[in-house]
């Protein structure tokens, strides 16, 4: 009996698409175009993720120059509370002999400079250098460096010079993912009103059904079924579409060089976020997430359009 049910909901709600097949297509190609901005938010996620670890790891150093008074167990203590701050990846201590040499090698080619800093008279600062997992914790790790309590030990630190790059990366980062956000929603507010004005319009061709079966005793869930399988309908075909869009595009410029060192954007989707792990678990999980989106879509536009015609 149930399944018997279930096959005449599902005949009804197949034969609901078809009956309205151009309105349905106009609710395909908005669902389908919400779903590629869905793709598109989540592959450049990825993509944006991975150039900010890229601009953390390799752009960013902070380096903390520390007083010729500060003991070797007082700098030992420093650093151990540096290494638990938040957004801290890595402390590495420099020596006055490794400040030298780094010195010499970055000006090598300035004849002027050359042996002017020996072993014997080095007048160089020790450092602690520091690395970030991601540059929006610097500005609170900066006050907490040059706070009172660490005043005897630091002399200065290379913040200034690198905060209006940070700040510039940060702000370009922001715009990105506002622009993606709003994008992702205006197609996901547009697809809602489309598929609920598409069930709308298909309840309104079957208002006198809708009633006869209400007189007869249909449950609501009888009712609601049909639109609600409608609904799928359009979902999976969405998802189907969008998906296949997005896998041929990344087999088309997936292999994309970044840059040196960076891979290729396959590399990047692949290697970090939600989306990582091989190409094949990427798409599945992709594809799955798009049709958890059409299908939500879908169900929430049924109850909300059937919702009239089901009142007591």
């Amino acid at each position: 009996m149930i399944l018997t049910t279930l096959a005449r909901i599902f005949r009804y709600g197949s034969f609901g698409f078809r009956r309205n097949v151009w309105l349905s297509i106009v609710s395909l190609l908005t669902l389908t175009m919400t779903l590629l901005t869905v793709a598109v938010f989540s592959i450049g996620s990825s993509v944006v993720r991975s150039e900010y670890r890229q601009f953390t790891q390799e752009r960013i150093t902070y380096d903390i120059f520390l007083n010729d008074s500060a003991t070797p167990e007082e700098v030992s203590r420093f650093q151990e509370r540096i290494e638990v701050r938040t957004g801290v990846k890595d402390v590495t201590f420099l020596g006055k002999e490794e400040v030298r040499k780094q010195f010499e090698e970055l000006f090598q080619n300035d004849p002027e400079l050359i042996g002017v800093i020996t072993a014997d008279n080095n007048p160089l600062y020790r450092v602690l250098r520091v690395k970030f997992d991601r540059p929006n914790a610097i500005d609170s790790f900066d006050s907490f460096v040059k706070g009172d309590e660490f005043k005897a030990l630091v002399a200065n630190t290379t913040y200034q010079q690198n905060k209006s790059e940070i700040d510039r990366f940060l702000q370009q980062v922001g715009l990105l993912r506002a622009v993606t956000l709003f994008l992702t929603g205006y197609f996901l507010v547009t697809a809602f009103f489309q598929l609920l004005n598409t069930i709308r319009l298909a309840i309104y061709s079957r208002r006198q059904e809708i009633e006869i079966m209400r007189y007869v005793g249909a449950s609501q869930a009888y009712i609601r079924g049909p639109f609600m399988v409608e609904a799928g309908i359009l979902a999976l075909l969405a998802t189907l579409v969008a998906f296949v869009i997005t896998a041929v595009v990344l087999g088309q410029f997936g292999g994309t060089s970044l840059g040196a060192g960076r891979g290729t954007i396959l590399d990047v989707i692949t290697g970090v976020g939600w989306l990582g792990g091989s190409l094949a678990s990427a798409l599945t999980r992709l594809f799955f997430f798009e049709l958890l989106v059409a299908v939500t879509l879908g169900v929430v536009c049924s109850l909300v359009a059937v919702r009239r015609y089901l009142r007591a």
